[in-house]
This record gives C-alpha cells, structure tokens and sequence, in this order.
C-alpha cells in the first residue's frame, strides 16, 4: 500500500514537472514567434515594433529636468500593461533617464535619385536603386531616421506624391487604422523619469511635462533656471 502511494506521488510530480517544462517551453515558442527581423535586411522587431531607444523628437533634444503639469503615473516597464510603480504630483520635478521610440517601421525602395541624406559622422551616405530602406525613428525638425541593412541614414521627408514617391524613395506608408490599431498596442514615444527619492519609471504620456525641449523653453522653465542660477 505504502509503495503504491509513493509511486502515484512519484507519476504526480513527475506530471507536474512535465506541465511546467511544457509551459515554459509554450512560454519560449511564444516569445520566439513574437521576435521578427523585417524583410531586405530590415531591423528587428516585437511583434511588428521596433524600439528605437534614445529617441528624442523635440526641438534640441534637450531633455533634462522635467516639470509635472498633471499627476502622472510611472510604469514598471514601457507596456500600457506594466505595473504602476510610482505616481508624479503636479509641480514636481522629475529627470529623465532614457526614452524609446516604439513604431512599426515603414517600408520604402528606392527608385530614383534620394537627394535629402546627411551625414551620419561617416560622411554623407549614398542609396543605390534597388535598396531597401525602413523608417525607426523621427529626430525632429523635419528629419526622419532610416535603416538601411543594420545602417541608421539620416532624411529629409518632403512629401509623397499620389504614388507614395517622396524623394526617390516609393513609401508603403501606415494607414491611420493601423497608427490608431498600434498605438492601442503600445506604440508611441515613452519617456523613463525618476523622482527625487530614487523612484523611476516610464510614462508615454510626455505632454503631461513641461520642458521638453530646453532650446526653446517655456516660461516657468527660464525661471526655474534662472532660480538654480543664481543660487
């Protein structure tokens, strides 16, 4: 009797084990489906986004201290799921840690002459017709950043004509279903601020800051400035 029981609480733990070796592994199948590399040499993705990290698409790209007009929530992680770790009061000032451009890149093949690249440290780049050319991130000012085969491009968007042609390049541009459909998903710019007692996490709501960009500053922001100044 007492063997039997022991092998029914052996076949019972060994059928446990099993389910959370298979779940584990569903867990890893699921995560490898979820990774993607786009087609042409194009840049990976999660479940269609690429996270552009760094991102900034403000005027100057100053982001330093911030001002809270609202109260804002902070996330765990960057995912509208993601637990609240903290909450930001109106008036406080917090500073940002990083941020993350989160988009469904664009498709675009050259066809002709692509006039509008500059230089990316490593002179001005040169696209050839035939390449294929994704959008990752928006740097401001009218500049779009691009990816070519693992290389960032930086271009001036100027306007598709009726065939999506914008400088050369024929643009499989986003419909406003799929932006909305994305940014239900998560899309969007993320920002990560920390708090003067050390709590830190992500926001996508950006606009509920003042301060964003430090080159041309509101307001409050000169006369806080001019405050710590002259401290």
């Amino acid at each position: 009797m007492q063997f039997r029981l022991a092998l029914a609480a052996a076949l019972l733990l060994a059928i446990g084990a099993c389910a959370q070796i298979s779940g584990a592994l569903n867990r890893d199948r699921e995560t490898q489906q979820a990774q993607d590399v786009l087609p042409d040499g194009g840049p990976p993705v999660v479940n269609g986004f690429y996270d552009f990290e760094g991102s900034c698409p403000f005027e100057g790209c100053g982001l330093g201290d911030l001002y809270a007009l609202v109260p804002v929530e902070l996330l765990e992680r960057p995912a509208l799921d993601a637990r609240v770790v903290a909450t930001v009061q109106t008036g406080e000032w917090v500073s940002t840690r990083n941020s993350i451009n989160r988009s469904r890149p664009a498709r675009g093949v050259v066809i002709g002459e692509v006039r509008n690249l500059y230089s990316s440290g490593n002179g001005i780049p040169v696209l050839e017709v035939g390449d294929v050319v994704y959008v990752v991130d928006y740097e401001g000012e009218g500049m779009t950043r691009l990816w070519r085969r693992g290389e960032f491009i930086s271009w001036m968007e100027t306007g598709s004509d009726e065939n999506g042609v914008d400088d050369g390049i024929r643009w499989t541009w986003l419909t406003e279903e799929q932006r909305a459909t994305d940014q239900a998903a998560g899309a969007g710019w993320w920002l990560e601020v920390q708090r003067a007692n050390g709590e830190r996490g992500w926001t996508r709501n950006a606009g509920d800051f003042d301060c964003l960009a430090q080159i041309d500053p509101s307001p409050r922001c000169e006369e806080h400035w001019a405050e710590r100044s002259g401290q």
